[in-house]
């Protein structure tokens, strides 16, 4: 760590270094900062799910047009530029999440503590917090805990929670902005309950497989801009999220209901499908203000997915588990599309279903592409031994080449991968929901998928 190698012994001199560099800080981002806290240690902590907590808790707003994500991500990088942060998974230079040293995160705990910034079960439980309000609440115990009736929770602004659930009503956090229960324990649905009475709400993130169905009422919670529920066996959404016109960021794991393109202010959305319909594109091409996009989907319907619409969308990461599934981009599709980011299994030209150059030629807005194409390779991806996978690429290449904006092109790894047509696919899934042994090993393929999503 940086700080450590001033040349100072650090037991003596790292609470005064930290002091330092903290106070060196400006005042916004000392706020985020400290709002690490509420993470326990050692934790892969995501760039996309804190900035978005940030942004909800009030700390990051827009300057000098640029969104309150993008600054917030310009925090996030100079805190790590500063040794504060230690970078987790970085591509192309842009870390995706963050860790904090052990050291740094007792500082900023105690810290977050004597400013009353954070609230920690553990503390409650012992006594050290009482009698005072509470801003935000966290739970890093693995124990049962009460909460404190000297507390007043009144004002708690965000609750976060990494093990058992609590046993009190979500009525008594009037104020809530944040709610995080993502790695929640035994959290189920009658915990949901009342949840449409946090009018302030703007942050929501589910987790558990004991969660299967979103309360009708959350159509009511008119300033939520976030929702994350893939983590769940959520599998239909209730129609009355059409009414959160505010709602910018949808992380889901089901089909496409026909009023998505309703919510006119969806900016992000992440979806996990076990198929795409025809039907599917024209919803999500609908939607008007969409500007991120990425799917992950067995095989599209009868073996071709034909994009349409998304007159908005400015990234689009696209990813197909099966083989045989034709991807192609319909001229006058994606108008701004600029970054471009696909994941493939090619193992022979039948694998392609016919579209070899998948229309790339209609998008001239690109300015980047991005290309995984899984193969019959060692893992190792040596193109020369991959006679299809190099045609693809070269197709790729030269289709490209013609665009006006000179998009980069960028190969990236896809490994090894079984070839698995989606035909053979939907057949073992037909054969396992009837008890037969369908000798595909498509379960295990698809729980190998959904795992890489849930961890992604």
């Amino acid at each position: 760590m940086a700080l450590v190698a001033w040349g100072l012994d650090p037991p003596l001199n790292m609470t005064k270094i930290l002091s330092l560099s903290y106070f060196d800080l400006p005042h916004h981002m000392r706020t985020c900062l400290l709002y690490l806290s509420v993470f326990p240690e050692d934790y892969r902590i995501d760039k996309q799910r804190l900035v978005s907590r940030c942004v909800a808790e009030g700390f990051i707003h827009e300057e000098q047009g640029r969104s309150a994500y993008e600054v917030g991500e310009g925090y996030f990088n100079d805190l790590i530029n500063r040794s504060l942060l230690q970078p987790v998974d970085v591509e192309y230079g842009q870390p995706k999440a963050c860790r904090v040293h052990d050291i740094i995160l007792d500082f900023i705990t105690c810290k977050a503590a004597e400013e009353n910034f954070v609230t920690s079960f553990d503390s409650v439980e012992h006594g050290h917090a009482s009698n005072y309000r509470v801003r935000r609440l966290e739970n890093r115990n693995i124990k049962k805990v009460t909460i404190s009736t000297s507390l007043i929770l009144s004002h708690v602004r965000s609750l976060t929670v990494f093990g058992h659930c609590m046993q009190e009503s979500l009525l008594i956090f009037p104020t809530l902005r944040v709610l995080d229960l993502g790695e929640c324990w035994e959290l189920e649905n009658h915990h949901l309950a009342n949840i449409e009475k946090l009018f302030h709400l703007k942050y929501l993130r589910l987790g558990q497989s004991r969660i299967t169905e979103l309360p009708s009422k959350i159509g009511e919670l008119q300033y939520l801009e976030r929702l994350d529920i893939r983590d769940t066996s959520i599998q239909e959404l209730p129609s009355t999220i059409a009414r959160l016109q505010r709602l910018a960021h949808l992380h889901v794991d089901h089909m496409v209901p026909n009023w998505m393109s309703l919510l006119e202010n969806l900016r992000e959305l992440n979806l996990y499908m076990f198929s795409m319909r025809s039907e599917d594109v024209a919803i999500l091409g609908a939607i008007p203000s969409l500007l991120f996009l990425e799917l992950r989907t067995f095989f599209g319907t009868d073996g071709r997915i034909l994009v349409t619409g998304f007159r908005s969308l400015k990234y689009f990461n696209f990813e197909i588990f099966c083989c045989g599934t034709s991807l192609e981009f319909e001229a006058g599709s994606m108008p701004k599309v600029e970054h471009l980011k696909l994941e493939l299994r090619v193992h022979k030209m039948e694998c392609l279903n016919g579209a070899s150059d998948i229309g790339i030629q209609h998008l001239s807005a690109l300015t980047k592409v991005e290309s995984s194409i899984y193969g019959d390779t060692d893992g190792l991806y040596d193109l020369s031994e991959d006679i299809v996978v190099q045609f693809v690429e070269s197709r790729l290449e030269t289709t490209m080449k013609k665009l006006p904006n000179h998009p980069t092109l960028s190969f990236i790894p896809g490994g090894l991968s079984p070839c698995l047509h989606y035909g053979k696919f939907i057949e073992s899934q037909y054969n396992r929901r009837c008890g037969e042994l369908a000798g595909f090993g498509s379960t295990e393929i698809e729980e190998e998928h959904r795992e890489q999503v849930q961890a992604e």
